[in-house]
């Protein structure tokens, strides 16, 4: 039993429940119940205090894939509330997207939020063939009903043809057969760092549109944003 300390008179303690789900030939434990909800600069912050790290956005979608597809678990308590945050905001990552002038989109998992930022140092991981960094050049689709995902190249840097597949099928699953939505910004005038979201409400539509993925948010100033941890050592 654990004992109350110092000026302690009264405290509850709830048990954490751990979420698996298979992604490849690796084993991602979410962590049960979210952080909070709050911006991504408030959640992340939790996160990393919390020694786990928050998702990229590959492994977020892993997660809300699975709860989509898997309708007999829907009643359970965890997949529930899962559920209603997919449905009605969305869920923070850690793949961050840094857009440069005439060029494109610098995307990359920064999980620990240590990475360095600038175009050049990208640009070195990017040659070396570090996995964290992906790189799509402007012509990628933005906006509602995006029936080719797995031929944009905005969302195959976030997270893959076999990604893009899933993200289209989880969309169908959970907003009443409608194509997912892609969000993020067309050849900004000056370098813009934006953060992403999986969910399906977004602040452009101010409505449901398919689950959406927002590769544009503003890491201060969205503060309906959920954020559960995750682990892949298992």
């Amino acid at each position: 039993m654990e004992e109350l300390k110092g000026k302690e008179y009264f405290k509850i303690k709830r048990l954490r429940s751990d979420i698996y789900v298979r992604k490849g030939n690796q084993t991602l434990s979410f962590a049960y119940p979210p952080e909070g909800q709050g911006s991504y600069n408030e959640m992340a912050e939790r996160v990393i205090k919390s020694g786990r790290q928050l998702p990229t956005t590959s492994q977020m979608l892993s997660l809300v894939y699975n709860l989509a597809i898997n309708n007999h678990l829907w009643d359970e308590q965890e997949c529930k509330e899962l559920l209603d945050i997919t449905k009605g905001r969305y869920f923070w990552t850690s793949t961050e997207n840094l857009y440069v002038p005439d060029k494109g989109v610098y995307v990359y998992d920064n999980i620990d939020g240590k990475m360095l930022l600038d175009i050049a140092s990208l640009e070195k991981l990017l040659k070396e063939g570090d996995k964290r960094v992906r790189f799509a050049p402007f012509g990628f689709r933005l906006g509602e009903g995006e029936r080719n995902a797995e031929e944009n190249s905005l969302v195959l840097a976030h997270i893959g043809r076999e990604g893009a597949i899933e993200l289209a099928s989880a969309s169908i699953n959970l907003a009443n057969d409608k194509w997912p939505s892609i969000l993020g910004i067309e050849n900004p005038k000056s370098e813009k760092l934006m953060r992403t979201a999986i969910g399906c409400f977004n602040f452009k539509y101010s409505e449901k549109k398919g689950l959406c993925l927002d590769c544009s948010c503003d890491a201060a100033n969205y503060y309906n944003g959920s954020a559960i941890s995750v682990s892949s050592d298992v």
